[in-house]
Parts: structure tokens; C-alpha cells; sequence
């Protein structure tokens, strides 16, 4: 993932000191393959979190994080060979490249198996695999407004610059200079995303979710209804694969040498 798609993950709020309780490392971490690091969560996420409730967990975390969590996981650690049995409120904010969707399945176990409460921020990327099968959501929130990710003003000034070089080597306009607007003393508001993002919830309080949340886009309930059609859907492709199976060893038969309305000619 480049710079320009952006990864909400592994930072958070505004300035504190680091948490306490760390989680054992595992292994690799499930962090940075997807590009920069250097993306963190949109403050008005993080401030409507705090209303929420505390996080328990913040398992996709790093040195950076602000995200005030009674236990983070972070590189070198792996919060995907993790148990998340902290109990109480999970945030969740996974990398957002290759790994996606093996943290997709982790929460969407998580949850559903374990029975976690977790709220999740993610591109709403509705129509994946990953989306679909693994996350699952329950409750979510198409977020209408194209989110400002944080970042370490040190990155957002070295990009402009790298921008800036390459204007100059191809002979253009010289690039103005960002506005930078700071957040906490590390922290700067980036460019917004270039990606639809949403919030998953998972959990018994969703009344609570929709109050907290809800203004931020349009809601989407996972309803009855919704699981009876899964269900025949599941049985109409069920249905379609018999036929097709039958239609083949239909072909085959009637394929066979001596049938020969098939190789056409008339039947004697």
C-alpha cells in the first residue's frame, strides 16, 4: 500500500504516556507490510471512543499509539497469535494491505466465537471476501465523510518534499507548501483518504453504538431477513451445483460412442 491509500492503524488520540501491561510478543508482527506505518486514527474517532466506553485491547498498535487502552499489542508482536481474553472493549484499526484479511478472520472470530465486543475501523469495502465471510459485521456504519488520518509531521513534510522534487524534475509549477495542522506535538492531520471507510460493531451494546456513532454516516443492521436470505441463497447455489454436476454426467453418457442422435445421425 502506498502512501496515498493511507493505514489506519497503530496510533490514536492525543499525547499521553505510553500504557501499561504490554502483551507478551508472538513471532512476526502483522504490522507494516502494507506500506507506511505513519498513518494514525482520525481524532473524532478517538474522541467518540472515549465516550464509548475504555478500551480494554487495542491489538494493532504501535510505538506511536495514543489509543488509551489498558493493554496494546505492538511490533514485534503478533496480535493475530494472540488470545484477545483481556475482556471488556476492543478497538480495532488493522493495517490496511496484504494482511487485511487475516485480521478481518481474527476479529470476526473474535466475536463471534468468543463473543468480544469490538469495534472495528475499516475501508468499507462491502463487496470482498474479507468483508463478507470473515469480518460479518452485525452493526455498521458507512462513514460519509472521507476521514483525515494522523500522521508524524515529520512524514507528511517528507512526502510534500518528495513531491515537490519531482515537480521540479519534470519542469512544472513549483507545489505550495501543506497546511499543516497539528494535533498533539507529534501528531499532524494528513491529506483525507482516498477510500470510503466504515465502523463495525460487535457487540451487545448497540444502542449505545448507534447514539454514540450513528451521526458520523448511514447505519446498516444485520437483520432476519438478511440471514434468510443467506440461507437460501447458500440452498440455490446448492441446488444449481446438483444440476450442473447431473448436466455433466448427462453430456458424458451421451457422448459415449454408438449413441447416435449425439454423433448426428439418425437413430436406426
Amino acid at each position: 500500500m502506498n502512501n496515498d491509500f493511507g493505514q489506519a492503524s497503530f496510533f490514536g488520540l492525543e499525547y499521553s504516556s505510553p500504557v501499561d501491561k504490554p502483551v507478551v510478543a508472538v513471532e512476526q508482527p502483522v504490522t507494516l507490510r502494507s506500506g507506511s506505518p505513519h498513518w494514525c486514527t482520525p481524532l473524532e474517532i478517538a474522541q467518540l471512543l472515549d465516550q464509548f466506553g475504555p478500551v480494554a485491547l487495542d491489538p494493532f498498535s504501535n510505538q506511536y499509539s495514543l489509543i488509551r487502552a489498558a493493554q496494546r499489542v505492538m511490533p514485534p508482536q503478533n496480535s493475530l497469535l494472540l488470545p484477545w481474553d483481556q475482556g471488556g472493549l476492543i478497538f480495532a484499526n488493522p493495517p490496511y494491505g496484504d494482511d487485511l484479511e487475516a485480521c478481518a478472520l481474527k476479529i470476526g472470530t473474535e466475536a463471534r466465537k468468543s463473543g468480544r465486543e469490538i469495534i472495528t475501523l475499516v475501508p468499507a469495502r462491502c463487496d470482498t471476501d474479507w468483508w463478507q465471510n470473515h469480518l460479518d459485521p452485525e452493526l455498521w456504519i458507512a462513514i460519509t465523510h472521507r476521514l483525515r488520518f494522523l500522521e508524524p509531521v515529520e512524514t507528511l513534510r517528507a512526502r510534500f518534499e518528495a513531491r515537490a522534487a519531482e515537480a521540479k524534475r519534470q519542469g512544472k509549477m513549483p507545489l505550495k507548501p501543506p497546511r499543516i495542522h497539528m494535533i498533539t506535538d507529534q501528531l499532524a492531520e494528513g491529506e483525507s483518504a482516498t477510500f470510503p471507510s466504515a465502523l463495525v460493531y460487535h457487540g451487545k451494546r448497540k444502542k449505545q453504538f448507534i447514539e454514540v456513532f450513528g451521526h458520523l454516516g448511514l447505519i446498516y443492521k444485520k437483520d432476519k431477513q438478511h440471514e434468510r436470505r443467506k440461507k437460501w441463497e447458500k440452498a440455490r447455489d446448492a441446488k444449481r451445483t446438483r444440476v450442473r454436476k447431473v448436466g455433466r454426467e448427462t453430456a458424458r453418457s451421451s457422448s459415449q460412442p454408438g449413441n447416435f442422435e449425439t454423433m448426428g445421425q439418425a437413430a436406426p
